[in-house]
């Protein structure tokens, strides 16, 4: 193409616009012709590229997009907006993977599969905040609860936001859709913890022997039930009457083994127990013959089985109880609840439920804002800040030797 072919069609105060022609003469389009800040030619320089668009009008407007995002580090090489969604996601888990149990990644796994297999061959480029809403209604459709919902987004959202810090795509597409979902945090706690007499009366129809005092333990530390079934006799210090955590037992595709805490606040916390509870501990721990490295509620051989425990007695004594249906996480709900409503200071109760976000524990000091115990709160914390000794009643189940 000639200078004056290629001044009759792009004005001469244009720089870097070239005219495409087809093999008969017409206009193909406009190339925008710039540097790549991100690929280097065999001399080590930015290296030319070009991108074509059908008028001049927008072959001048996405050179001036193009050259304000290369200014401001927000430029995206073009070819990486075609990689596959999977690919990019099995990077991300591959990231996740040193940082996350194995649980935990199990589960990102199972959402990719389940909820977000359809897109394992489109370009991450191409997904839009209208493919994203589209996934989100899907969830919905098939009747799944709102923790679904919020799981399979936190999952697609964080290969997003991955593809967007590792330079794959210059925004996520998920950003604007969190407020779309239903629920929050607060409002799935609100309303889970039960009365101390619910709670009880469900530990109560537990089988005597170590069912019932891992329901027992859980109401009183607040502990997750892998924490719970990763629990050996060292560390619980009857002298301080305090439990540590240290360990899990986590179910991996069907299979139990034993695994790190949640979070990294929740290794080595130590809750404090009642001294009552310590006791039945001690004497349920004597009658079993268990010592030091021995975990508490397992039988030897063989690891607790949560689930098992789950469907074979917690739900039959919440069904004797009266309150079939409950979960048993809602004796953490409880535990953390009844303890805000105490007036225990909240660096403590976070301490002691080992969440890693303080406004994760927040959630349970509001549950009982407008209560009107309030002020017996207050004279309490007041009580205690003048050194004078309260002690709470117990209200406990009775163990029997089993």
């Amino acid at each position: 193409m000639t200078k004056s072919e290629r001044g009759a069609h792009v004005p001469k105060n244009v720089k870097n616009i070239r005219v495409r022609t087809r093999a008969d003469g017409s206009i193909r389009g406009y190339e925008v012709r710039y540097r790549d800040p991100l690929k280097r030619d065999s001399r080590g320089y930015p290296a030319v590229r070009g991108k074509v668009l059908p008028t001049l009008a927008e072959a001048r407007e996405w050179q001036l997009r193009n050259s304000v995002e290369i200014l401001d580090g927000d430029y995206v090489d073009a070819d990486r907006l075609k990689t596959k969604w999977r690919e990019v996601a099995d990077e991300w888990l591959d990231v996740r993977r040193v940082k996350l149990r194995a649980r935990t990644i199990s589960g990102y796994e199972n959402v990719l599969k389940n909820w977000l297999s359809e897109w394992d061959d489109k370009t991450i480029g191409s997904i839009t905040t209208r493919d994203v809403r589209a996934i989100i209604r899907k969830v919905r459709a098939a009747g799944r609860a709102v923790g679904t919902e919020h799981h399979v987004y936190d999952t697609l959202n964080g290969v997003l936001k991955f593809a967007v810090r590792d330079g794959y795509i210059k925004k996520n597409p998920a950003a604007t859709v969190r407020e779309d979902l239903r629920g929050t945090a607060e409002k799935d706690y609100v309303g889970q913890a039960l009365t101390i007499e619910q709670a009880e009366a469900i530990v109560a129809a537990l089988p005597e022997g170590r069912f019932r005092m891992y329901g027992l333990v859980g109401l009183w530390t607040g502990m997750r039930a892998g924490e719970l079934a990763g629990l050996r006799v060292r560390n619980i210090n009857f002298d301080k009457l305090t439990i540590q955590v240290d360990e899990t037992v986590e179910d991996v595709k069907g299979h139990l083994r034993p695994g790190t805490t949640k979070t990294r606040k929740s290794k080595g916390r130590r809750i404090p127990v009642p001294s009552a509870i310590i006791v039945e501990i001690a004497e349920f721990i004597e009658g079993a013959g268990l010592a030091g490295d021995d975990y508490v509620f397992a039988v030897p051989g063989k690891l607790f089985s949560h689930a098992n425990f789950y469907d074979r007695q917690w739900q039959p004594a919440c069904a004797e109880a009266g309150l079939a249906g409950t979960r048993f996480h809602t004796l953490r709900h409880t535990f953390i609840t009844l303890r805000a409503r105490e007036g225990v200071p909240v660096h403590l109760l976070m301490a002691w439920a080992g969440h890693s976000n303080i406004s994760t524990t927040m959630i349970y000091t509001h549950v009982f804002e407008d209560d009107p115990n309030d002020h017996g709160v207050a004279e309490r914390i007041f009580s205690a800040e003048r050194r004078e000794v309260i002690k709470p009643e117990l209200r406990l189940v009775e163990v029997q030797a089993g």
